[in-house]
């Protein structure tokens, strides 16, 4: 470098300062852009997670405030467990209406057969007893707070002369009606 004037090693190495600075400021500027590339991703994920942890919370909060009327709208259909419950019940309106009650079957379809695409519980029930207690059983059926359809349901008289013990104290004839009725219930998957 003894050859080279003053001048030109002063240019030289401001030259070679550049590079080394211009290289410097590349790697800085490429360390920043990457570090906030991180960062916006980093921001992002968390506003995703902070989004799904709201719905979370609104959707519990929902569920929180709903659980009365689910409770309510569950009450119109039979749960599986409560079956026996039920036809006990229905055996019940039987003796309130003053009839005797006999259910000939029960059975299920989970919904592709019917109208209501619920999964239904039918039930084929006859009632016997004067016209007014049969009556009023059909009544009780209909007004079951469940949700119910009677397809069928067949009145018939039978034997005008066959006396009806308990209806009152006199041994009155009563002519004996009989009912037949089909019942689909809603049932609770």
């Amino acid at each position: 470098m003894k050859n080279f004037p003053k001048t030109q090693k002063i240019l030289i190495t401001i030259i070679i300062l550049n590079i080394v600075a211009f290289f410097s400021y590349f790697l800085l500027f490429s360390s920043i852009k990457e570090k906030n590339q991180q960062t916006s991703l980093s921001l992002n994920n968390t506003e995703l997670e902070l989004k799904k942890n709201d719905r979370y919370e609104s959707v519990r909060d929902i569920l929180s405030e709903t659980e009365s009327e689910r409770k309510i709208i569950d009450s119109y259909f039979v749960n599986k467990e409560k079956i026996v419950d039920f036809i006990e019940s229905i055996e019940g309106l039987g003796k309130q209406s003053g009839v005797a009650v006999h259910i000939n079957s029960v059975g299920e379809d989970e919904g592709a057969l019917n109208t209501l695409t619920l999964p239904l519980l039918h039930l084929s029930i006859e009632a016997e007893g004067d016209f007014r207690s049969v009556f009023t059983f059909l009544s009780l059926l209909e007004n079951l707070p469940f949700k119910t359809v009677l397809p069928r349901v067949a009145l018939e008289r039978q034997n005008p002369e066959q006396t009806i013990s308990g209806i009152s104290s006199s041994k009155k004839k009563v002519p004996v009606w009989k009912g037949s009725f089909e019942l689909s219930v809603a049932k609770n998957i």
